[in-house]
């Protein structure tokens, strides 16, 4: 357990070359302009980084970093007065199914990142949404965690002068 710790907290202080990345903001190297949502994820994440290390996840550090970079990009900013420490359920929901719509894997990242996230919200006394707003998030990311997903490939068969080169 003890050399785990150590790996991850050796990946939290690693530093890469992506530009607004959340390892270059606990560095202070910041040199893309970002979000609102994702410079408040880059002032979280030292702590959040901690936070991680001293947890058994099963996702690198780096992956859920880069997740919730992702998804705050596009998370909604309509005035100052939103947070990602009081994340609101329906913008979450519909995010979320934006992206299991056309990223599936990207989905269940983000999903996995944000639960995280939440859990370092709440151990850390951080959250500032209602109790409320906090449940309901909670219950939509383990809805989404725990969902069996299907995929069906459907095809045509193909013909035969596909396959044999004549034209009909």
């Amino acid at each position: 357990m003890a050399r785990k710790q150590g790996q991850q907290a050796a990946r939290a202080n690693h530093v890469r070359n992506q530009p607004g990345d959340p390892f270059k903001a606990a560095t202070g190297r910041v040199t893309f302009p970002s979000s609102g949502n994702v410079r408040e994820l880059e002032a979280l994440a030292p702590a959040f980084i901690e936070w991680y290390g001293r947890h058994q996840f099963s996702a690198d550090i780096e992956e859920v970093l880069e997740s919730l970079t992702h998804f705050f990009r596009y998370y909604p900013e309509f005035d100052g007065s939103r947070t990602i420490t009081a994340l609101e359920p329906a913008e979450v929901i519909a995010k979320l199914t934006t992206l299991m719509t056309h990223a599936l894997l990207d989905g269940v990242m983000a999903t996995y990142s944000l639960m995280r996230l939440l859990g370092f919200l709440r151990d850390s006394g951080r959250w500032s949404g209602s109790q409320e707003s906090f449940q309901t998030v909670h219950g939509i990311l383990e809805d989404i965690l725990h969902s069996e997903v299907q995929v069906v490939i459907r095809h045509r068969p193909i013909t035969d002068h596909a396959t044999t080169g004549t034209a009909e």
